[in-house]
């Protein structure tokens, strides 16, 4: 599994994947062929697919989220779940259509749904339930408004099973270019697909087969949780490699969740503070001022092998071999995963628009 937030990296590495190797390349950029996922069908429990929603959204409006906005949403993803169309749109619709909201409240399963959207909400003054309304469709619109979410999360029937497909020796590379989708959608799609792999590997029974994650400027799509994944990485059969560039790009607690669950370290030529807060981990073969005149391709290591740290050391990086085919193999691999995962734009609006009054859904 790659997740990359420039989308380059992607690309190269589309170019050193098998032919007998099942490739879905996850990117929203291909407007032509949309591949539908639908995070409210994952793993896990219906509450835990909520829990998992929830959190990346919180990570992502962090600056405009409270107890209310939370208590809202996470009641409204749970009562739609009892619709066979639920998805992130329907939760949407929920919301602003009190008809719909009404219909599939009363099918709720939980009594404590049905007495809140049945009895207590509507109660409030019309004022008030728009005033509370409002914060939680703002987060959800930005599901409808952009139209490269919205075809990938309002066609319900989910083209990802990523358990499947990983279980299946499968590869997963997402290429959530920043540039061309914007940092909010890129944080959010990286954020959902780090949440539905961890799922998948807590659910499994066995180690086998492994699954090695690499997270390019990891700091866009890993919250909290990132700390749980890594101190339980190994135990699930998932390998996590992870890049950024410094380290006043991480959260304090991400941070120290990284320093103490992290088992090998490699550092290129580092700027004079985060070499001063890394050297006592290379200590006493390596300083800071070393740390800081690391040459070209030359990096600073700290391994650690059967569970014990060995003394750090210096080594240089390696061109990758060339491609046989490269462009060759990127066309193969995005073709194969187009006729196995997308769906053509026109199926999608079409359903759209028959499953989802308001404006057309085109661009």
């Amino acid at each position: 599994v790659l997740l990359d937030p420039h989308g380059d990296l992607a690309e190269a590495a589309l170019a050193y994947t098998r032919p007998d190797r099942p490739v879905l390349v996850f990117d929203p950029g291909d407007e032509a062929f949309p591949i539908p996922w639908n995070p409210l069908r994952g793993e896990g429990s219906e509450s835990l697919r909520v829990s998992r929603l929830v959190a990346v959204l919180h990570r992502l409006f962090a600056d405009s989220w409270g107890p209310r906005l939370e208590h809202l949403l996470r009641a409204c993803l749970a009562t739609v779940l009892v619709s066979e169309r639920a998805s992130l749109l329907l939760a949407y619709r929920f919301l602003i259509e009190p008809s719909l909201r009404e219909r599939l409240a009363t099918r709720a399963r939980d009594p404590l749904l049905r007495a809140f959207w049945l009895s207590e909400f509507p109660k409030l003054p019309k004022g008030l339930q728009a005033e509370a309304v409002l914060p939680v469709t703002n987060k959800l619109g930005a599901f409808i408004a952009n139209p490269t979410l919205r075809r990938i999360f309002g066609y319900e029937a989910s083209r990802v099973n990523l358990a499947r497909h990983l279980d299946a020796g499968g590869v997963l590379v997402a290429a959530l270019s920043r540039a061309r989708l914007g940092e909010d959608v890129a944080s959010l799609l990286g954020g959902l697909l780090l949440a539905e792999l961890e799922a998948v590997m807590l659910s499994r029974r066995t180690p086998e087969p492994p699954v090695s994650l690499y997270l390019d400027e990891f700091q866009h799509f890993a919250g909290e949780r990132m700390g749980t994944i890594l101190a339980e990485a190994r135990k699930f059969g998932l390998r996590v490699t992870m890049a950024h560039q410094f380290r006043a790009q991480l959260p304090e607690t991400l941070a120290a969740a990284i320093r103490g669950n992290v088992g090998t370290s490699v550092y290129f030529r580092l700027g004079a503070e985060d070499a001063a807060e890394l050297a006592p981990d290379l200590a006493p073969v390596l300083t800071d001022v070393d740390l800081t005149r690391l040459a070209r391709h030359q990096v600073a290591v700290r391994l650690l092998a059967d569970g014990l740290p060995l003394p750090a050391f210096t080594a240089r990086t390696l061109r990758a071999p060339p491609a046989q085919d490269g462009p060759g193999r990127v066309q193969a691999a995005r073709e194969a995963s187009r006729r196995r995962f997308g769906v053509t734009k026109d199926r999608v609006d079409a359903h759209l628009a028959r499953t989802f009054p308001g404006p057309r859904h085109t661009t």
